[in-house]
């Protein structure tokens, strides 16, 4: 038997191992973390406009008198080109239809004895952005949704990393205030958070470019190594049937 044909079988299993590692690494499910906030009672109100168009943060006689939370679900690290959810969701806490408890949550807000329901005379919309330099985001630009009475608004983005390293930006959130009655919309800067997240690529390949290197090395490995094993098939069959 030539050298080359004692090498073949071992450079076939040697190119099946490291091409399902590479198939491994590819496929293989990215952890999420899970960051949850209470919001402010004082951010929830309604923006006081004074001395024309300026907006004061003190407290105000209407607001939202649901107690809100943000959840927010983003992948801990990126594959180079592989695309992950970032989920952020204006989220609902507390029991609505309980009578005392507009009252109860307003009375931490700047000393106020109460703050009426402001989904009574504005209708409300949440307006959230994520802007990170280099990344690929669909959709891109700033995403908006109504917020109703007892439903919760949820944000999705689907993110890649177009190669390997390291990527910062910012999500913010919004309220927009529209008057039923007609007038001038009124905003309110709800929530902005920095984020950071590392890309990694298997030496310098991307997750798709990973995932292609390790079918077709399957594909030549298998190829590389079925002779072999028809071989030592035939001499165990032999073996088995003349024992002698």
């Amino acid at each position: 038997m030539s050298i080359a044909a004692r090498l073949q079988p071992r450079l076939g299993a040697l190119l099946l191992l490291g091409s399902l590692a590479a198939l491994g690494w590819a496929l293989w499910p990215v952890a999420y973390d899970v960051e949850v906030q209470p919001l402010r009672p004082e951010n929830l109100l309604l923006p006081v406009t004074t001395a024309g168009t300026s907006t004061s943060a003190q407290a105000a006689p209407a607001g939202i008198v649901e107690p809100r939370w943000l959840r927010l679900e983003r992948p801990r690290r990126l594959l180079a080109g592989r695309p992950q959810v970032v989920r952020l969701t204006l989220a609902l806490e507390g029991d609505r239809s309980s009578a005392t408890a507009p009252r109860e949550w307003a009375s931490g807000v700047g000393g106020a004895e109460d703050v009426s329901d402001v989904f009574e005379t504005h209708n409300v919309v949440a307006a959230a952005s994520l802007r990170v330099a280099g990344f690929t985001l669909q959709p891109a630009g700033e995403l908006a949704k109504p917020l109703l009475p007892g439903q919760p608004a949820s944000f999705i983005w689907r993110v890649v990393a177009p190669q390997g390293g390291s990527y910062r930006g910012t999500i913010m959130l919004r309220l927009r205030f529209l008057p039923k009655a007609g007038g001038e919309p009124l905003e309110r800067a709800l929530w902005v958070q920095a984020v950071q997240w590392q890309a990694d690529t298997l030496i310098g390949m991307s997750r798709p470019d990973a995932a292609w290197l390790g079918v077709l090395g399957l594909a030549i490995g298998s190829i590389l190594v079925v002779p072999w094993l028809k071989e030592v098939h035939g001499w165990l069959w032999k073996k088995e049937a003349h024992p002698d």
